[in-house]
């Protein structure tokens, strides 16, 4: 059995891409265990309680749950092909042993990057102010939303720079890169990359129990457009913007 990671940075649609794999039947793929607030006993938070107080104060012994954890997880999916979970890039990045066990153990890692990161920007701020969700169960309506034009390059040199050190943590693991771009835009022929690098049947027909909520246009989506167009032209990022 293959096993496998979806990772990524917030809001790169780590979660569409999960449920995307799952309509595939020899693919089993959990949501993210390691997120902290998940209260379901599959979930890491449930398993490292039944340690106490050993794991908050022992260095040791937290690596140690931490792997057994992770040998559990993948020793409980059957009948399948190919298992794994959703892991946030901030998660690897504050827990650094969970990427160790991944070269340890010959996980993969698909990891799915959202090149334009005026349009991460816009659904990390959908998502701040609670207007929706970059993919939901259910249609939403859509609200135009503002964009503070005066930060605005600090927060994309920002994104660039976490990407390049998450990289760096990737070295020395099997990684396959694919961009949300391209995974929107040629949705079956990016799945087929992916089956042929977790090895099983490439299948069409694949479906996400998600809708996408958001429009990859940013002068749809930003109500103050002239004033993030005017502060973006000229600089290396500006093919971000709408030609």
């Amino acid at each position: 059995m293959i096993k496998f990671v979806v990772n990524g940075a917030n809001r790169t649609g780590t979660h569409f891409l999960q449920s995307l794999l799952n309509d595939h039947p020899d693919i089993n793929c959990y949501w993210d265990i390691f997120w902290q607030n998940d209260v379901t006993p599959i979930g890491y938070a449930a398993y490292r309680k039944q340690f106490g107080n050993d794991f908050r104060f022992s260095i040791f012994a937290r690596h140690k749950v931490l792997n057994g954890f992770l040998d559990s997880h993948f020793a409980k999916p059957v009948g399948v092909e190919a298992a794994g979970f959703l892991l946030k890039s901030e998660t690897a990045a504050n827990t650094p042993a969970i990427l160790k066990w991944f070269q340890k153990n010959e996980v993969k890692v698909i990891h799915l990057v959202r090149e334009n990161h005026l349009m991460r920007i816009i659904a990390f701020e959908l998502r701040r102010q609670k207007i929706m969700v970059g993919h939901a169960r259910d249609p939403v309506k859509f609200t135009k939303i503002c964009i503070d034009a005066e930060t605005l390059l600090s927060r994309i040199e920002y994104a660039e720079r976490e990407l390049i050190r998450h990289y760096k943590r990737l070295v020395g693991i099997d990684v396959l890169e694919v961009k949300y771009e391209l995974l929107i835009k040629e949705q079956d022929e990016e799945l087929g990359r992916i089956f042929n690098f977790l090895k099983v049947q490439k299948m069409l027909d694949i479906k996400s129990e998600f809708y996408k909520t958001e429009q990859e246009s940013p002068r749809a989506m930003i109500e103050n457009y002239d004033e993030v167009f005017a502060r973006l032209e000229g600089t290396r990022f500006s093919s971000f913007l709408d030609e």
